[in-house]
């Protein structure tokens, strides 16, 4: 997503101030080592694979 947030599109679609928060917000998950989208549809769905063994 950082690619994105980024890009010319991410800041059509978000706006300057939202694309540049949500790079900022980006750059630290990675900085500590997140492997995963922030959002709440991702961390939803990280969460779930981890529980995968018990759903199915």
């Amino acid at each position: 997503m950082l690619e994105f947030f980024q890009s010319e599109r991410g800041k059509q679609v978000f706006g300057e101030e939202t694309a540049a928060n949500l790079t900022k917000q980006a750059k630290e998950v990675k900085t500590k080592g997140g492997k995963y989208c922030f959002c709440p549809a991702c961390t939803a769905g990280v969460e779930l694979l981890k529980r995968k063994a018990e759903i199915l």
